[in-house]
């Protein structure tokens, strides 16, 4: 009896490891019968389902589990592999509810256990979630399209730029000779208005493909709201409640301060849109930090500290196909003319060059809740939020410019704007041809120059060239875009000066000013 006594112990105890391996396992196991009740559901099926084992033990399980509109189909599909019309399928995914009403997706593998004629008793499945996965999939794939429609953009944007500089400069050009009372002047300002919202929309492009120059500060984000309020409650109307709640200890976030009042107001002026009868707007600052966990369903967020801005409103909301696509450029809901589509987008490009991440919330009827995170600045101390800007048009006092740029219309303008601003001009079409000018003449104080040129040397190496032979030379940088050798990571340095295409003349005079005012310092 011994040896018998010995091999049952052995038995059960190889039966309890095994039952408890059952239950630990962190994947879905469940048998069904060929009625499709649950025989068999380990502890971690439980745990995922949101059931307790006597609840859903002897239950059909695809009326406890399948989604309502795919209920007869799986259904069909399981009595036909037990009747034997069709082959189990040993590898199938597909989504299951939760108790709490939650959509789960579930990868299975599936066997069946004969009997001795070959008939189905029963199927044995483990599923593994793969919900999170998935998701993190989906916003990877999501972020590179994104990225993809932003190279797209940007390139476009910059071509135009250089057309608009052409078109902005000799409409300026032509409007200051005509006559006060000239019938011409009619026919030049819509031209000069049209040409204006075109430097708008490309300036819109840059920013959703994160090719605008940015000029990063410590900012206090419950300052700059503060000084916000009242622009955007005059800006939104009486029938929109506007209420600004901020954490008084909130961080500091490195962010462009003029971009940022932007957004606010763009996301503003969205919820006012969806509220045609009023509403209410919220606008709440937080500390927040994103762990691996978030940054795990979140591909291209970096785990760290940021501050939260949350904008939310009770408006329409929106469906499930347009928030999909809401951070597309030129995607709107709106009706022809009145909007761009370009809002969000430029949200987004800002939002995501700055180094922060941008998630929205909405559902129909239930309203829009836009979260941005913001990355914290290193600086403790106390964070700008005005910065000061030079308004007035300085002019020249006959001091040498160097002008290089490879399109002649771009430079025959830039030369010509000097001119009238007071200054003497060189020019060149090209690096080499700027360094032979340069060696000629000893009264150069500026260089203006294009950031990409011709010939293998950009304008930041023909800058270079240049400050290691005469360091007091300024330098001022013209560009269609940032994607260049001038921006850090997208973001302007501190000491160099750059000329956004298209120009103006008075925007011109205060960044040659400025080149000016720097090198003399």
């Amino acid at each position: 009896m011994t040896a018998r006594k010995t091999a049952e112990a052995r038995a059960q105890a190889e039966r309890t490891k095994a039952a408890e391996y059952l239950q630990v396992a962190q994947t879905i196991i469940v048998a069904l019968n060929r009625e499709g009740r649950v025989e068999l559901l380990n502890q971690y099926g439980c745990e995922v389902l949101g059931y307790r084992l006597e609840e859903i033990l002897g239950k059909n399980w695809f009326d406890m589990v399948i989604p309502p509109d795919q209920l007869e189909e799986h259904q069909a599909s399981f009595s036909a592999v037990v009747a034997g019309r069709r082959k189990l399928l040993e590898f199938a995914e597909h989504d299951i509810v939760t108790k709490r009403g939650e959509l789960r997706r579930i990868a299975w593998r599936n066997s069946a256990v004969l009997n001795d004629s070959g008939s189905i008793v029963k199927t044995l499945s483990s599923g593994l979630d793969v919900t999170e996965h998935q998701a993190a999939e989906e916003a990877l794939l999501q972020a590179q399209k994104m990225d993809a429609i932003g190279k797209l953009t940007g390139g476009i944007a910059h071509d135009f730029n250089n057309l608009l500089a052409i078109v902005l400069g000799n409409l300026d050009l032509i409007y200051e000779r005509l006559p006060a009372k000239s019938d011409l002047t009619r026919l030049v300002r819509p031209a000069i208005s049209a040409a204006e919202r075109g430097a708008e929309l490309t300036a819109r492009l840059l920013a959703f493909s994160r090719k605008q120059p940015l000029q990063p500060k410590s900012v206090s984000l419950n300052h700059l709201l503060e000084n916000m309020a009242d622009l955007l409650r005059r800006s939104l109307g009486e029938t929109i409640a506007v209420r600004v709640e901020t954490d008084d200890a909130i961080w500091p976030c490195e962010i462009d301060p003029v971009q940022l009042e932007s957004v606010v107001l763009n996301l503003a002026v969205n919820a006012r849109d969806a509220m045609p009868q009023g509403g209410r707007l919220m606008i709440e600052t937080s500390n927040q930090h994103l762990d691996r966990d978030y940054v795990a369903a979140n591909p291209e967020v970096k785990p760290g500290d940021y501050i939260l801005l949350s904008v939310p409103d009770n408006g329409a909301g929106m469906a499930p196909d347009v928030l999909e696509r809401v951070f597309e450029p030129f995607f709107t809901t709106k009706r022809m003319g009145e909007g761009t589509g370009l809002g969000l987008s430029i949200t987004y490009g800002f939002v995501k060059q700055s180094g922060g991440h941008v998630k929205i919330y909405s559902e129909p009827g239930e309203g829009t809740s836009v979260k941005i995170y913001l990355p914290r600045s290193g600086d403790k101390s106390q964070a700008e939020t005005d910065p000061a800007r030079r308004e007035s048009v300085p002019k020249g006092a006959g001091e040498q410019v160097l002008v290089v740029e490879d399109d002649p219309d771009v430079r025959d303008l830039a030369v010509r704007l000097l001119g009238e601003l007071g200054y003497h001009t060189l020019e060149a079409g090209d690096g080499a041809a700027a360094l032979s000018i340069f060696d000629d003449s000893e009264r150069i104080s500026l260089l203006v120059t294009d950031v990409v040129l011709p010939g293998g040397m950009g304008g930041d190496q023909l800058a270079k060239r240049i400050k290691a032979l005469r360091p007091s030379v300024g330098v001022l940088y013209m560009s269609g875009y940032s994607e260049n050798a001038v921006l850090n990571h997208g973001k302007l340095d501190a000491d160099v000066q750059l000329l956004q295409k298209p120009f103006r003349k008075n925007e011109l005079a205060r960044k040659v000013n400025e080149a000016l005012h720097a090198t003399r310092e």
